[in-house]
Parts: C-alpha cells; structure tokens; sequence
C-alpha cells in the first residue's frame, strides 16, 4: 500500500472528482466467453470450449482449454480486452447521462 499511499489519500479527499468502475460479474463475464467461441472457426476447437463451458467449473475448463491454443489464446485476450473497454465506455455513458439530467 506504501507506493499507492499518496494516491489513496488524494481519492480519499477528493472521491467525488472519481468514477469507480464496476467489473463485470460473472454472468457478464461467461457472456464474454460464450460470444467468443462464437467467433471462433476452428470446429473441434469450438466444440472443446462449448464443452467445457457446459461443464461445472466453466472459467476453469475455458482457461485450461484456451490457455493450450496459442493462436486463439492471443485472440482471447484481444477480445476480452476489447469487452472490457465496451464496458467501461458504456459505464461512461450512463454517468455521463445520469449528469446531463441532473440525478
């Protein structure tokens, strides 16, 4: 905590000057995973991860499963990271939205 100590304390004095961002949950997060899957052409590829996401376990299996595909690993966290960026432009917009009409 000692290097963030100095940035802690200005959030702290000033928390109305910042935006918390939330993190998608795991249902949006399993969304993600599920849309990816869609995208991808490899068909055994795709039917492991239909599989292992239909499996207890589902992020695990998905991980163990992408994690082995070097090609559709690097793809994955392109995709994801560009879903992250979705989703914190679209809590942007509703902050954005909530000041424009004053709530």
């Amino acid at each position: 905590m000692e290097p963030w100590a100095e940035d802690i304390k200005e959030i702290e004095a000033n928390y109305d000057k910042y935006l918390e961002f939330e993190n998608m949950d795991s249902r949006e997060s399993y969304q993600v995973m599920e849309e990816f899957v869609e995208t991808i052409e490899d068909e055994e590829l795709r039917k492991k991860l239909e599989l292992g996401l239909s499996l207890s376990k589902p992020f695990r299996n998905f991980k163990d499963i992408i994690d082995d595909e070097n090609e559709y690993r690097m793809k994955w966290f392109s995709f994801k990271s560009a879903k992250y960026i979705e989703s914190v432009k679209e809590q942007l917009e509703r902050h954005n939205n909530n000041i424009s009409r004053g709530t």
